[in-house]
């Protein structure tokens, strides 16, 4: 029987994303253009503009800033951002 406990500890979580920055290209140019932004700042400027009591809970204003940056830079929909953050651990 494994031990869920202590293989964790051992290897982390894959798909934390502080984890998987370790296994990808460092000079990929998302990675690069990843590591330059200041997200604490920029969720905070923006937190204003997405706060709000009503409705449904927001998703994360990472992903949702970074996924609409990345439909920019490569010309693609949103179905196809959505689509590529799927698979496409880079995004």
């Amino acid at each position: 029987m494994i031990n869920r406990t202590t293989s964790q500890a051992q290897t982390g979580s894959l798909f934390e994303t502080h984890e998987l920055i370790k296994f990808l290209n460092q000079v990929n140019l998302i990675v690069i253009l990843a590591l330059a932004i200041n997200w604490a700042a920029l969720e905070s400027f923006m937190a204003r503009f997405f706060d709000s009591d009503n409705g449904r809970p927001s998703l994360p204003l990472r992903r949702l800033i970074g996924l609409t940056m990345l439909k920019f830079i490569f010309n693609i929909s949103d179905e196809q951002v959505v689509e590529q953050w799927k698979q496409n651990p880079y995004y």
